[in-house]
């Protein structure tokens, strides 16, 4: 049966915050999101994004607009093997073997790897990610790690890190952030 959330999220560490409405459903999931806020200077910024996910939570699809300059929009697809192409069909040999996508202000990404591993407590599990830098909509490869350090029936929590970068995330029923340590909190519901 099909799931529909819509999750609202505060900033910890600057003014901003999130909207997402995130479908699953036995095809994957869809997840269309808008993050407002200003950086360190004040600048500020609305970034429009959607991601989606093939039955196996394999990212097949991402677009991430810069709503405040509209020429500059990003837009993946990938074979759901870990292909990448550009809006231009243009192959990312880069980041071959990723299939998942971490896209800079916003939590919302690390549902993705949390709901296809489902790691058991005590599970460590180490990725390679399309990593969006949102601010310059510029793309990398990034290595991640995910330590699930406790399941309980609705809620479960993680060691989410990255190179020099660590932090304890919990999460609902459906993988979707409660609160992520020093950066998000879920502001409703």
């Amino acid at each position: 049966m099909p799931t529909v959330r819509n999750v609202l999220w505060r900033r910890l560490d600057a003014p901003a915050f999130e909207h997402c409405l995130a479908h699953f459903d036995e095809d994957g999931l869809r997840a269309d999101g808008l993050v407002v806020g200003s950086d360190d200077d004040g600048t500020p910024y609305r970034l429009h994004y959607t991601v989606i996910t093939n039955r196996g939570g394999i990212t097949t699809h991402v677009m991430a607009a810069d709503l405040l300059h509209p020429d500059r929009t990003l837009i993946l697809g990938s074979d759901g093997h870990g292909h990448w192409r550009d809006k231009s069909s243009a192959v990312l040999h880069d980041l071959d073997g990723c299939l998942d996508v971490d896209i800079s202000l916003t939590p919302f990404t690390n549902t993705l790897p949390i709901r296809r591993l489902a790691l058991a407590t005590g599970a460590r599990h180490s990725i390679e990610c399309v990593y969006i830098d949102a601010a310059a909509l510029q793309l990398s490869r990034s290595a991640q790690t995910y330590a699930c350090t406790t399941r309980g029936e609705l809620t479960a929590t993680y060691v989410f890190s990255s190179g020099q970068f660590s932090a304890e995330l919990s999460v609902d029923v459906d993988g979707l952030v409660i609160a992520y340590e020093g950066l998000f909190t879920r502001a409703s519901p």
